[in-house]
């Protein structure tokens, strides 16, 4: 239980303790008497010293504990609210937010008595957590699909992950496997966007918000677009074939002047029915399966034999003023090649003009005439449409300078007015539009009547210049995919040889003529620059090229006129004409020219 050391005594362990006292004597006294007290030796005093502990948030991770006993035995650890935490030797686990008490004991050994247990309470705080939110595109296109999707780390999450667009709530969605919420969207306006991703927090999870993701969305480029392609060729070649037909009319009319005997009102309006197989260019299209559908009002009428090419001594006077009209109504449909599916039936008149000229001398013949064209074109197969009206003036002169030469000149002008209606795939819906056009136009011809027995040769050559324009306009239909077209204008030359051959057989009644006319026309190479923007981006603008119906165009027309003694004439011609890849064309004109 103890030890001694000379006077001093030493403690082993707790019990009964005796100390004997002796003392031995020497030479002058004897030997005392041992004298023995006894006592009780206690166990040592044992102190816990544990320090308050700090609050923690949960998901923090474990942590050790240090608490110490006075009689350096080891302390011990216990959790009374295993709820929220658990101990593990020294390491505290934190299960969940609450508060979390640790007891901490030493229970003694056989010299120190156990000590007093000295408890401690922390709060367990809710676990801090982040979001990474990502997009599935930095730039997409509008009303296209784009997928947010925000990854949230924490003490096993659960909850709900707002998102946001600048304040705005796109949508809530619940985490799922791997603490992850998307949410994928096709309604994000046209412009740069910054998403932001805030989870809820739960139980055991505080609130947080990601940084910004930032997404792109954008419009496709519409000069890519082949019904945008398609309606501004069709207005582009409308205006060019307007200024066409009436050339051709008047032309006409001058060449039926070179007959002195041609009479006061002549009707040279025909109507037919004409079969178009038009293959487009490839190079006016990005998309082969978006063609332009263009019926055959559209296409240039071919040069008509004039009923009066073949002179008939009738007898009748000579007149000092005319009037006439000239045009053909057509009607049939285009197809495609290989696409029969694709036809649109309807009536379109390609061009009326209506004259009044006069003689200022024996050799010059000088007129105005006023046209009126019409054109209806389809563009692909999503209901695309434009239409397009015009009127135009033009002025006119044969001149007869000698021989068998006549030089036949004209100008005119000519206004149009397109209406129009483009559909557009991404939303689904049509954008109608209104714009206004005009035509410059003149022609020189130079043609030589040349007779031989009963034969009639003309041959011919000739420049024409149109120069068509388009005015700027805006379609009004919803102001996130409608455009805005700026100006374009497409000037084109053309020269023209052709020859016209007539055989005159005399009956009873009159004269009948077969006829037979080639022509060769080369349009030199012109095309139309147009600009278009978005219309509420007016910034930002794109250019297509409209290449000219160009290239070489061959037509040739299989014909008869009867020339009546009495003035009546009548021609019928089957004509025919090839574009190279524009198309070919074939058809029927009959006209009829009584005199008044």
């Amino acid at each position: 239980m103890c030890t001694i050391s000379g006077s001093a005594i030493a403690f082993v362990s707790a019990g009964t303790c005796s100390i004997t006292a002796s003392q031995a004597g020497n030479a002058n006294y004897v030997a005392a008497t041992p004298v023995t007290q006894t006592f009780s030796v206690t166990k040592g005093g044992n102190t816990i010293t544990f320090g308050s502990l700090p609050s923690r948030a949960l998901g923090s991770g474990a942590f050790k504990l240090t608490a110490t006993a006075s009689s350096g035995l080891p302390v011990t650890y216990a959790a009374t609210t295993t709820q929220t935490c658990s101990v593990t030797g020294s390491i505290v686990t934190l299960l969940a937010t609450g508060q979390c008490t640790i007891v901490a004991s030493q229970a003694g050994n056989g010299s120190y008595a156990a000590a007093t247990p000295v408890s401690q309470t922390f709060s367990i705080t809710k676990a801090a957590t982040t979001v990474k939110i990502v997009s599935s595109s930095s730039s997409t296109l509008f009303h296209s699909p784009v997928t947010f999707t925000a990854t949230v780390s924490g003490k096993s999450p659960t909850g709900m992950v707002t998102f946001k667009d600048a304040g705005t709530v796109l949508g809530v969605v619940a985490l799922g496997r791997a603490f992850q919420a998307s949410l994928t969207l096709s309604t994000l306006s046209v412009g740069g966007h910054s998403i932001i991703a805030t989870y809820s927090g739960d139980a055991n999870n505080l609130t947080s918000t990601s940084s910004a993701v930032t997404v792109a969305i954008t419009r496709p480029n519409p000069a890519n677009d082949p019904d945008v392609r398609g309606l501004v060729a069709a207005q582009v070649n409308a205006e060019v074939q307007f200024a066409q037909t009436q050339i051709e009319n008047v032309i006409q009319r001058l060449e039926s002047l070179h007959d002195e005997n041609t009479p006061w009102f002549t009707n040279n309006i025909g109507f037919g029915g004409s079969a178009t197989q038009a293959p487009m260019d490839a190079s006016a299209f990005a998309d082969a399966q978006n063609p332009l559908q263009r019926e055959p009002g559209v296409v240039a009428i071919d040069k008509a034999i004039d009923s009066n090419s073949a002179p008939v001594k009738s007898g009748l006077r000579t007149p000092s003023f005319g009037v006439w009209t000239a045009g053909t109504v057509d009607y049939g449909s285009t197809n495609l090649l290989g696409a029969p599916q694709l036809q649109s039936n309807r009536f379109t008149t390609s061009g009326v003009t209506a004259g009044l000229d006069g003689r200022i001398s024996s050799d010059l013949k000088v007129g105005f005439a006023l046209g009126f064209g019409a054109d209806r074109t389809s563009i692909g197969t999503d209901g695309t449409t434009s239409s397009g009206d015009n009127v135009s003036g033009t002025a006119y002169a044969s001149y007869h300078p000698f021989g068998s030469f006549y030089f036949d000149s004209l100008a005119g002008y000519g206004a149009a007015q397109f209406t129009s209606s483009r559909f557009n795939p991404l939303p689904g819906i049509f954008e109608p539009g209104a714009r206004k056009g005009s035509e410059l136009y003149s022609a020189l011809e130079i043609t030589s009547e040349q007779r031989w027995n009963n034969w009639r040769f003309a041959p011919y050559m000739g420049l024409q210049f149109i120069d068509a324009e388009l005015g700027a306009f805006t379609e009004t239909g919803d102001r996130t995919w409608a455009l805005s077209y700026a100006n374009a204008s497409m000037p084109e030359i053309s020269s023209v040889v052709g020859l016209h051959v007539g055989y005159e057989f005399a009956t009873s009644w009159g004269v009948l003529s077969p006829t037979l006319r080639g022509e060769y026309m080369r349009a030199f190479d012109s095309n139309a620059a147009q600009v278009l923007t978005y219309a509420d981006t007016p910034g930002v603008g794109y250019a297509l090229t409209v290449p000219g119906l160009g290239a070489n165009t061959f037509s040739g027309t299989l014909g008869v006129a009867a020339h009546c003694k009495n003035g009546v004439n009548a021609t019928l011609d089957f004509q025919m004409s090839t574009a190279g890849s524009f198309g070919k064309s074939q058809g029927l004109r009959a006209s009829l020219n009584i005199p008044f």
